[in-house]
């Protein structure tokens, strides 16, 4: 089976895990030949379990449209992206801020126009309790998503300061 995610990255199969590592309810997804574990399957689009960001939107890349969806000074996670002729949210992108998430997702109208391959029309977002949540969902969105393979982020996501752990997913 050979269904496109939107971008240039294609799933070549989904495959559920078996329960004997502990990992029910996850799946392994075959994009272009590499593996991703596939954690957060709620969103389905023509019978394909796809990933889902858990945000809320999409919302039009605007000033206007950000000054009024997000409040000033939160943390949190974000996503851009564009909508497919159904609608649905076609992820190119996501990131988090750990000062003013409102602020750094308007970062994302200059990368819209520096940038046109990205595609970024509308965005997402989520709030987050602190930055080792935010840290940690950004990391999920990364690989779930299909990483710098299938996103236009350069690399896998930074680590906040003074963060001890790992990526949840991946270990690094």
């Amino acid at each position: 089976m050979k269904l496109t995610t939107g971008n240039s990255c294609e799933i070549i199969n989904i495959s559920p895990i078996q329960d004997d590592v502990g990992m029910k309810g996850q799946y392994i997804v075959f994009f272009s030949e590499k593996k991703h574990i596939l954690k957060n399957k709620t969103e389905t689009k023509r019978g394909v379990t796809m990933a889902c960001l858990d945000m809320n939107g999409p919302y039009p890349l605007t000033n206007d449209d950000i000054d009024r969806v997000i409040a000033d000074d939160r943390i949190g996670n974000y996503a851009y992206g564009y909508l497919d002729k159904d609608g649905t949210f076609i992820v190119r992108y996501v990131g988090r801020s750990d000062t003013n998430l409102r602020d750094r997702i308007k970062h994302g109208i200059e990368d819209m126009e520096n940038a046109p391959s990205c595609k970024y029309e509308h965005f997402k977002f989520s709030y987050a309790r602190n930055i080792h949540e935010a840290y940690e969902k950004e990391c999920r969105n990364y690989h779930d998503f299909g990483g710098e393979e299938c996103l236009c982020n350069e690399r896998h996501p930074a680590k906040p300061e003074g963060y001890e752990g790992v990526c949840p997913i991946c270990g690094d």
